[in-house]
């Protein structure tokens, strides 16, 4: 039987069913704590009016710089993914703004319409 866990002073390690832990290969391991993993903390979409704002509070305040996935609608069937991780202005294209930190996320609309804003705020884990 092939030893599966190890735990040591560099971290703990699981490898995959029939590979020993103590010679596995990084592929070979279903976990490592020596890598940052991700989770989605929150997600959904938000209506921005005309020249406006809105802000998403996460309800608690997140312990590491949260990674965050937008999508802008602009009204003609396309959408503009705007990724980033950041406490400092995600974007700030000349029609649409989005500035996220570890409590809540702002979006900003500069156009003469109404705009949706699809959002997935990862929460890095460690």
């Amino acid at each position: 039987m092939a030893n599966r866990i190890l735990l040591d002073q560099t971290g703990l390690f699981i490898s995959a069913a029939g590979v020993d832990v103590l010679s596995a290969l990084e592929k070979d391991l279903i976990f490592s704590s020596n890598y940052v993993s991700t989770r989605k903390f929150l997600g959904g979409t938000v209506f921005v009016s005309a020249n406006s704002q809105a802000t998403i509070n996460y309800g608690t305040t997140l312990a590491g710089v949260p990674i965050g996935i937008f999508y802008v609608d602009d009204g003609a069937l396309a959408l503009h993914p705007i990724i980033q991780a950041t406490t400092a202005v995600l974007t700030d294209m000349k029609e649409f703004a989005a500035f996220f930190n570890s409590t809540s996320v702002t979006f900003r609309n500069y156009t003469t319409s109404g705009r949706t804003f699809q959002y997935s705020i990862l929460e890095v884990m460690t």
